[in-house]
């Protein structure tokens, strides 16, 4: 292993923790931005629990239709096609503020996706899918007007009426309301959300004028999130490519 002088191993050692340092600033940044977005949530809502400004409680199923999919089987999944999403995929896809298709692995042919799609209708842009199993509140808005299915049982579909809801909002309100609830069910042997949950779930209903000036402002957060994110992405492939410099 070659061993270069000490003046220029303290450069080395400068140039990359200052990327690192730069990258983790952005990520203090995401952290930040993620805070203000939950904090204009309880300015905007209070605590959809315990419901602070009195607004009026509905079921969900009441305002908005709750499905699943067709059961598609292990031999109708394929190596390239329509994306199939599981449980894993919906929770990379909550995270992120743009599709990324890479986070598929599965799929279905275009044909048996007209097929499920004549039988169950598909999501479309702005339903929610939610995985079953979710102790962290995951809720993925649909973001891409891309043909996509999902794993019945473990995906929950809601088809949102957006004469009553906004579907950021109702993403916000769903995730607290989960991580709540999914609380409670963690002493049981296997702990999962089901349709009949999600139909009767008592979830508060604020004017439909408040919900949407909150999600225009979280739609700002959510583009610096993004701009943030792609600063990350550069910053990483310039680390990358230093290490490679230096010690390749």
């Amino acid at each position: 292993m070659p061993v270069p002088p000490m003046e220029v191993q303290e450069r080395i050692v400068a140039e990359l923790d200052k990327i690192n340092e730069t990258i983790e600033d952005c990520r203090e940044l995401l952290r930040n931005l993620d805070a203000l977005a939950q904090s204009l949530f309880y300015d905007f809502f209070g605590d959809p629990i315990t419901n602070p400004k009195g607004f009026k409680f509905d079921k969900l199923g009441l305002r908005n239709e709750i499905s699943s999919a067709k059961r598609v089987l292990v031999q109708d999944v394929v190596d390239s096609g329509i994306p199939f999403i599981r449980g894993t995929e919906l929770a990379l896809l909550s995270k992120q503020n743009s599709f990324d298709s890479s986070v598929f692995t599965m799929f279905i042919t275009p044909e048996h996706y007209e097929k499920v799609k004549a039988i169950t209708g598909v999501p479309k842009l702005n339903d929610l899918l939610i995985p079953s199993i979710n102790p962290d509140g995951y809720v993925w808005e649909v973001n891409t007007p891309d043909p996509l299915y999902f794993k019945d049982g473990r995906v929950l579909w809601i088809h949102v009426n957006h004469d009553v809801y906004s579907s950021k909002w109702l993403k916000f309100a769903l995730s607290k309301v989960i991580i709540e609830k999914f609380a409670n069910l963690r002493g049981a042997v296997f702990a999962e959300l089901t349709l009949v949950f999600l139909r009767n779930l008592e979830l508060i209903v604020p004017p439909i004028e408040l919900q949407e000036n909150f999600a225009k402002r979280i739609e700002q957060i959510e583009a610096q999130k993004k701009a943030v994110e792609q600063t990350i992405a550069e910053l990483q492939t310039l680390l990358d490519s230093r290490m490679d410099y230096w010690f390749n």
